[in-house]
């Protein structure tokens, strides 16, 4: 191998080495997303997997009296008892009747909160760049997602906790008068 080869050789070999590090600078800023996709009456909507505990099929449920339209009762999990709501009431929408399809999803900031889904449609990997937060649906939701060429909702557990401590504010000041 020529002196001129060699150089060319060094130079292919330093570009080579330079761009890997480029790469994976690059990948490093494109976070994914670890997503659930879940039906709620006919809507479906996707979650972030850290923003929950647990996902577990829905336990036998014990009636609790509440003015919540969205409390369902308690469910005893994980050696604790939970409040489940529903997820149907919390978006507006009569309460879900319970099936052998509904999952019970326990919020990460309260695992004492129970979020009920009429069903898990699947699990969705997403890109930074494939959630936009340009044309937000809803109270509950923070931005859309592009899933494979279907946008779907993307839920927040923690507006949806805000929204149960604002109805639980607002039951105990009623209690009072």
């Amino acid at each position: 191998m020529s002196e001129l080869d060699s150089s060319k050789a060094a130079a292919e070999l330093r570009r080579m080495f330079d761009e890997s590090f480029a790469a994976a600078a690059l990948q490093s800023r494109s976070k994914r997303n670890d997503l659930l996709l879940l039906r709620v009456r006919r809507s479906a909507f996707a979650v972030r997997i850290d923003e929950l505990a647990a996902v577990s099929r829905c336990p036998r449920l014990t009636p609790l009296p509440s003015q919540m339209p969205s409390v369902l009762g308690l469910v005893g999990l994980r050696g604790g008892l939970v409040v489940a709501h529903s997820l149907a009431a919390l978006m507006g929408e009569p309460p879900s009747t319970l099936d052998e399809r509904a999952i019970l999803l326990l919020a990460a900031r309260e695992p004492s909160v129970g979020l009920l889904a009429d069903e898990l449609l699947g699990h969705l990997q997403v890109e930074d760049e494939a959630i936009c937060s340009d044309s937000v649906p809803g109270r509950w939701s923070e931005a859309m997602v592009d899933g494979g060429g279907t946008r779907y909702p993307l839920a927040s557990i923690t507006l949806f906790l805000a929204t149960i401590h604002q109805s639980t504010a607002a039951e105990r000041g009623s209690d009072d008068t």
